[in-house]
């Protein structure tokens, strides 16, 4: 069969009439040769459904289908790809950061507000959008605290403000009387009132600080489904740019940061355009590094062998982090005797808990082999510990693996 190139539809004519589309892929894969019996059955079953829509009239429909050729021009027309802080988090795209408690990871989404709003990187990470609004959705801080971290003085005394960028906007919860009237659930309401506060605001790049505050329910319930759809949602239909802010499970910093130690990994993740994370360098307590863990559309460049290296910097109005350098994720955690204690604790552990631990361990990138060495226990054992845990999940209620974990050496 000869294959012709297809004739490009007009850029300016995006809705094809379906009798040019029916034309375009007879031109594109029709060979002459006679219809068999299923392919006449199916051409009769395809104008049987469209006279059946005709019929009905206009409706709407959840998608918009155009020769692939077409996509790449559309992409083509809209240039480049315009990052918001470096390749983590690009226009249109819905990324995540988390971290332990305690990191500064709300320190660093306002650190990455405000180089969106001046036009200016947060080293090594460029920006090459315009300077633009940003508004951040605060649920960590009232007001009150918010003052206190970015102003100067002492207690008791008048304080001096830091000044921030005028294109910074910052929003609180202002309502405390459950779920309004014109509402079905919690989540509608909060959809609804991301949706009002960006069109009155004119802003297209929104920081969510802290996913965790929004879901009802935990994230083991539809509800973190059903908030980052919506949030999708808003993304496409507005074309604005979001980063979540979102906690880590409690963890052992003896391992690497994986993508499971986000809370809610599985639900979060799979909705996420990018997910980086802030880990808390053991060695140094002013040292935190950034490792990325989800890339859409290109290769992970910080992944465990190249962390970038952050030091915080508290002695001012404005407390921030300032770029260190770059170093390998191993570097950055403890080792050795914390091994040995973690081998103590295990022996103490009940079945439930060792199988936990091993398969957190797995995930982080161990194989059985080195399981069994760091935990001094035979390599069949370890195998047999996996296959616990993994019956252990199955047996659990939908969506548990995304709850936090029952590893007791973490807690």
């Amino acid at each position: 069969m000869d294959i012709i190139d297809p004739e490009p539809f007009d850029d300016e004519e995006p809705d094809v009439p379906q009798e040019e589309r029916d034309d375009y892929l007879d031109r594109q894969f029709g060979d002459g040769a006679p219809l068999t019996a299923q392919e006449r059955a199916v051409r009769e079953a395809m104008e049987y459904g469209r006279q059946r829509l005709a019929e009905i009239g206009s409706r709407p429909n959840l998608f918009d289908v155009r020769p692939a050729n077409e996509w790449l021009r559309i992409g083509t027309r809209r240039g480049l790809t315009k990052r918001l802080f470096g390749d983590l988090w690009c226009e249109n795209d819905l990324s995540i950061m988390f971290a332990d408690t305690g990191v500064g990871k709300s320190l660093f989404a306002v650190q990455i507000a405000d180089a969106i709003v001046r036009g200016r990187g947060l080293e090594p990470f460029d920006v090459t959008t315009r300077p633009q609004r940003v508004l951040l959705l605060d649920f960590e801080m009232n007001h009150r605290q918010f003052h206190d971290r970015y102003s100067a003085g002492r207690p008791g005394r008048v304080r001096r403000p830091h000044e921030f960028a005028r294109g910074i906007l910052r929003a609180e919860i202002a309502w405390d009387d459950g779920i309004p009237d014109g509402y079905r659930t919690y989540n509608e309401f909060v959809l609804a009132s991301i949706e009002q506060c960006v069109i009155d605001n004119g802003v297209r790049v929104l920081i969510v600080d802290n996913i965790s505050w929004l879901v009802s329910g935990g994230f083991a319930s539809q509800s973190a489904a059903t908030l980052m759809k919506g949030l999708k949602l808003l993304k496409a239909e507005f074309g604005i740019s979001i980063l979540v802010i979102a906690h880590a499970v409690k963890r052992l910093d003896t391992l690497p940061i994986t993508i499971a130690d986000l809370a809610g990994s599985k639900v979060l993740a799979n909705f996420a355009d990018n997910v980086f994370a802030l880990g808390r360098c053991c060695y140094s307590p002013d040292l935190r590094y950034l490792k990325q863990l989800k890339m859409r559309n290109s290769p992970l460049r910080h992944d465990v062998s190249n962390v970038v290296l952050y030091r915080l910097v508290t002695d001012s109005t404005y407390p921030h982090f300032e770029f260190v350098g770059y170093d390998h994720e191993a570097s950055q955690i403890r080792q050795s005797y914390d091994t040995l204690l973690e081998r103590g604790r295990f022996r103490q552990f009940n079945a439930e808990h060792r199988a936990e631990h091993v398969r957190r361990l797995h995930a982080g990138g161990l194989s059985i082999r080195r399981i069994a060495t760091r935990l001094n226990i035979s390599r069949s054992s370890v195998t047999r510990l996996l296959k616990d845990a993994d019956a252990d999940a199955e047996a659990a209620a939908p969506d548990t693996d995304t709850a936090e974990t029952n590893d007791p050496i973490t807690k």
